[in-house]
């Protein structure tokens, strides 16, 4: 019997080989068993394509009402600081609603291009943000 067909732990101690593989296996344990649970805003961002009409609002409105709210903050705040901030570059002037109509203006042109239904998905967020706080 040779020394691949005995199981890991009968093989006596080898140089670095053994000693990299039992680490890449010990490490391989500890990142999969942290996959274990599941990510809402992954499930969200994973959720098979393509997705019909319904698909698409329930995944925009998973987004911005879960995780990436909490993370980017109040819709209306960024926009105003964007369009502050475009204005101070550009000297044009800006408002925060223009501001919101170029990045939807930005996912319709991504959709000419693009595979996936993202940008059809994160239009919708920007529509339903917009709607709230401009209308």
């Amino acid at each position: 019997m040779t020394t691949m067909d005995t199981p890991y732990d009968d093989r006596p101690e080898k140089p670095y080989v053994d000693r990299t593989e039992k680490i890449w296996q010990d490490s391989f344990v500890r990142r999969h068993a942290r996959a274990e649970r599941p990510d809402p805003l992954q499930e969200a961002l994973s959720a098979p394509s393509p997705l019909n009409r319904v698909g698409i609002l329930e995944r925009a409105s998973n987004l911005i009402t879960g995780d990436r709210a909490s993370a980017y903050g109040d819709f209306g705040e960024q926009m105003r600081s964007l369009s502050r901030a475009f204005n101070g570059i550009t000297g044009k002037d800006l408002s925060p609603q223009d501001v919101a109509t170029l990045l939807m203006l930005l996912k319709i042109r991504r959709m000419q291009s693009a595979t996936d239904q993202d940008s059809e998905t994160d239009l919708c967020g920007y529509a339903a943000l917009y709607g709230e706080y401009f209308k």
